[in-house]
């Protein structure tokens, strides 16, 4: 959202006042579910599209993260990663839109899906696994082959 480090950790502090937030572990915020449900209310769509583009932009980011952490500090990665389960569902949601849309992003979509798969595999949650293994599974069978056309051709 272009917002400094200050500026963040003061919206946090009131957010926590207001009983909007509470801070958990490895300084997570957790944000009452309804907030952004209200925030979004008086917001056109085209503002809320680029809000939603960046917010998916900035989980990837996080998906990548954590990803990575899984190998150097795996509790942190796990813990994080139940912490933003519903964020990382959306995130799901958001890719499988894309991929309707676009099937250029196969590639994409499938290493994302496949980085949570992982992330999933062993925090005993059956059907956000499937879900993600299932996104993995739908975006591998769009990504053409290498050196073969994704367009068929008609024979002549």
């Amino acid at each position: 959202m272009g917002i400094d480090n200050e500026s963040i950790c003061a919206i946090a502090q009131m957010l926590i006042g207001t009983g909007m937030a509470e801070i958990q572990d490895y300084n997570y915020l957790r944000l009452d579910p309804a907030l952004p449900a209200y925030l979004r209310l008086g917001m056109a769509q085209e503002e809320f599209a680029q809000l939603e583009n960046a917010w998916a932009e900035a989980m990837i980011q996080l998906v990548n993260f954590l990803y990575q952490q899984m190998f150097k500090d795996s509790k942190m990665a796990f813990n994080l990663t139940l912490l933003e389960l519903p964020n990382l569902l959306a995130l799901l949601d958001w890719l499988a839109d894309l991929l309707e849309q676009d099937d250029s992003s196969a590639e994409m979509v499938s290493d994302i899906a496949g980085s949570i798969e992982q992330l999933l595999a062993n925090l005993n949650r059956p059907s956000a696994l499937a879900k993600a293994v299932g996104l993995r599974e739908e975006s591998a069978g769009r990504i053409p082959e290498w050196g073969v056309p994704a367009l068929k051709m008609n024979a002549c």
